[in-house]
């Protein structure tokens, strides 16, 4: 099965065990190293747990995928936005009154802190921090992209996240 594929299946069964308070939580507690574990078993239904690529990928998108929707009524929402327009709309979100361009520029570093990483554990490890600032600003992440972007990181991918943060900035607010 194709990453892509992959994510949507993943993404679609979390979303339909969203009020299984347990699973949510296990998921959740699996993001902190030391307790990975508890989250093994449910991982088991999308992915092959001893192949660690795997396992922290999927770890990674249904851990911040239940964080994200605890407390959210947000809908299942396919689309085709990478994790570069999440940050855009991100830098727009907390710079209100400013050019696009201004905008972006204050808060390229967030792009920059993950286009820095040669290999997907690394942007798992740092990636939280940027879900959690999205889910707080009321800003769409799609996991399912994410789940795919992960599976094939390099230079494609961060490609493709600078054009999408960067996307049309002549527009002017």
């Amino acid at each position: 099965m194709r990453p892509e594929e992959q994510g949507k299946k993943l993404i679609e069964d979390l979303f339909a065990l969203k009020n299984d308070k347990t699973i949510m939580a296990n998921l959740k507690k699996g993001l902190i190293e030391e307790r990975s574990f508890k989250a093994w078993p449910i991982l088991r239904r999308w992915c092959d747990i001893e192949n660690n690529r795997e396992r922290t990928i999927t770890l990674t998108v249904a851990g911040y995928f239940a964080t994200y929707l605890e407390g959210h009524k947000s809908s299942l929402i396919r689309g085709e936005n990478n994790f570069g327009t999440s940050l855009r709309n991100l830098a727009l979100c907390k710079n209100p009154g400013i050019s696009i361009s201004e905008a972006l520029s204050l808060n390229e570093r967030h792009l920059f802190k993950l286009l820095k990483c040669e290999s997907y554990d690394v942007v798992c490890e740092r990636i939280g921090f940027f879900i959690r600032m999205m889910k707080s600003n009321g800003i769409f992440i799609d996991f399912i992209k994410l789940y795919a972007d992960l599976c094939y990181w390099g230079t494609n991918v961060r490609i493709r996240w600078t054009e999408n943060y960067y996307g049309n900035i002549t527009e002017e607010t």
